[in-house]
């Protein structure tokens, strides 16, 4: 109660604005049919995903193939109209994406990844087709502030550092791909995948002398990969 009184004194005081804030979104896709990738998943070359120390975990690996969802067309679609849509109508962009590159993570027992990001890339996803359990490596991501680092009471959107999701059938997270983000240790004996993809904004951008056009053949011949 006492928590609650000094929570609603504070937020009569203070208007407080999230401001130039990461988005970081989820959800689940109940109408995609993942049973074409799960069958054919097998069918794809893996090789080791290198670890930050230059050593790398046998258990940790990712598809050779940059472009897996052409394979999926169907797929490939509507990944693309769902992220989309939430950064057209959530975000405000005007702009719709094009998907560009694409690739399967296939994790055992102890696989992990290091921190990184997407290079090359505006916006990516990462899409969970398969089932997973509570021991199943979550992905989370990461900001590193500077100043004091300083105990906070309780963790909220303007204290955080970093956040996890864990894996769950049909989950589609989409997130800046500069933000930096890792795949925590997976500990459960099923095999874990994962789809990965980039995204860059598609058809003609900006206005004026900043005008450039992102379709293919366009200026974004320059971006693609």
């Amino acid at each position: 109660m006492k928590k609650e009184l000094a929570m609603s004194q504070y937020n009569d005081r203070w208007n407080v604005l999230p401001t130039f804030s990461t988005p970081l979104a989820n959800t689940i896709l109940n109408n995609v049919d993942t049973d074409e990738v799960i069958d054919c998943i097998d069918e794809y070359k893996f090789v080791t995903i290198p670890s930050a120390e230059d050593n790398s975990s046998e258990n940790s690996m990712m598809s050779t193939s940059r472009c897996v969802l052409d394979d999926f067309p169907l797929l490939k679609q509507q990944l693309a109209e769902v992220s989309g849509d939430y950064i057209s109508n959530i975000l405000l962009y005007d702009t719709q994406v094009r998907i560009t590159t694409s690739w399967f993570t296939k994790l055992g027992k102890g696989g992990y990844s290091h921190l990184h990001n997407h290079t090359n890339s505006w916006f990516s996803g990462i899409f969970y087709f398969d089932d997973y359990d509570e021991d199943s490596g979550g992905i989370q991501f990461m900001t590193f502030q500077s100043g004091f680092e300083v105990m906070t009471k309780d963790t909220n959107i303007y204290n955080s550092t970093n956040w996890m999701f864990p894996p769950s059938k049909n989950m589609l997270v989409l997130f800046p791909s500069k933000l930096i983000h890792k795949i925590l240790p997976h500990n459960s004996d099923k095999t874990r995948y994962s789809l990965a993809f980039n995204m860059v904004p598609a058809g003609v951008i900006g206005n004026g002398d900043s005008l450039l056009d992102m379709s293919v053949g366009g200026n974004e011949r320059y971006y693609r990969v």
